[in-house]
């Protein structure tokens, strides 16, 4: 099974490729252990029920109302992401780590609506410390064809 995975490195899930990398089980511990300890590194793109929303896996449309980051410094932080975005509300951020447990200077991060995303798009170009910050806008308005 991890052969056909591994087999799939660069394919493409939409318009998106994706990497996929073999880990050893040291590798693996070692960032489920910084996983758990980190408070902004979430492994499942879920929504909080204090929203009145359910979960991502029985309404597949609230898990896409997301932009993702590019260009980020290695050292930035769920909380440095979330002030970026400020004044908006984040649900989840996800930060991309690399096969050797080090960030990759990208990241996914979440909000409620579409109106959200798109707002949060407004900061394209902008810096997190010296590094000016490329945003992608993946989401899809849920009232667009009704």
């Amino acid at each position: 099974m991890a052969d056909e995975a591994l087999d799939r490195d660069r394919e493409l899930i939409g318009s998106r490729y994706i990497e996929v990398f073999a880990s050893s089980s040291g590798q693996i511990q070692s960032r489920l252990a910084r996983s758990d300890s980190a408070p902004f590194n979430v492994s499942q793109p879920t929504f909080s029920p204090k929203w009145g929303e359910q979960s991502g896996a029985s309404n597949p449309a609230n898990t896409l109302h997301y932009v993702h980051m590019r260009g980020m410094p290695f050292q930035a932080t769920g909380r440095d992401i979330a002030h970026f975005f400020s004044p908006l509300p984040v649900s989840k951020i996800l930060i991309e780590f690399g096969p050797d447990g080090r960030p990759m200077g990208e990241a996914d991060v979440y909000f409620r609506s579409h109106q959200d995303a798109v707002s949060a798009m407004s900061r394209d170009r902008l810096h997190i410390g010296e590094r000016y910050i490329e945003l992608f806008l993946n989401s899809k308005n849920s009232t667009m064809g009704k």
